[in-house]
């Protein structure tokens, strides 16, 4: 199965009208190919109706939680519990538990994509993993498998939504350095000029 991740790199693009909301961009990039070439793996869906709120944020990293917006449909987003995003100065993970409806029964999946980097546009390593189960006439059924890659270069990024927490970007503890961090002024911050950002929501896997 071949799977196009996208790049993220949180930062502030622009504040919206309504200073509760803000789009940010995120890090990722990078084609994917499973081994086994397994068309029906569960792939992540494409959601348009998702927004994220900030959970934490300091001068070494910034960290969101994702759910849909509310009242969204089911088959623009399905989210039971929020995913979690975390953007540091050389690292990038994605933990996300979501269902998956391209499998007949739909199965419960898993993925955790973790990225290290020189920068947030210069020698990115990655790894991504994904596990599903579900059970069918009564039969359990579960898998998983997992690929590392890595690009000389990443510049692919892709807007995001927030609109909780909003306000923890212009708190002292977002240009703090946590004990034993080496940071500056925080990753979104740092990441404004970086690389040119895609107007999208969460691209799914292909």
């Amino acid at each position: 199965m071949r799977a196009a991740l996208l790049t993220l790199a949180f930062t502030a693009l622009a504040a919206a009208a309504d200073d509760a909301t803000t789009t940010v961009g995120f890090f990722g990039g990078g084609k994917w190919e499973n081994t086994n070439d397994d068309e029906s793996a569960p792939t992540i869906p494409f959601y348009t109706s998702v927004a994220a709120s900030v959970v934490d944020v300091n001068a070494v990293e910034t960290v969101l939680a994702i759910s849909c917006l509310e009242g969204a449909a089911t088959e623009s987003c399905s989210i039971k519990d929020p995913w979690t995003m975390t953007q540091g100065i050389s690292s990038f993970s994605w933990y996300a538990e979501y269902t998956a409806f391209n499998r007949n029964p739909p199965v419960t999946a898993t993925l955790d994509y973790n990225c290290a980097y020189q920068n947030y546009t210069l020698s990115a390593t990655c790894t991504y993993s994904m596990s599903y189960s579900g059970s069918s006439d009564g039969a359990e059924t579960s898998t998983s498998y997992s690929t590392e890659t890595s690009w000389a270069s990443v510049s692919t990024y892709a807007a995001l939504e927030v609109t909780g927490g909003v306000e923890k970007f212009n708190e002292p503890e977002a240009t703090e350095t946590p004990e034993g961090g080496a940071g500056f002024a925080g990753p979104m911050q740092a990441m404004v000029t970086a690389a040119p950002v895609l107007a999208a929501g969460l691209l799914g896997m292909l």
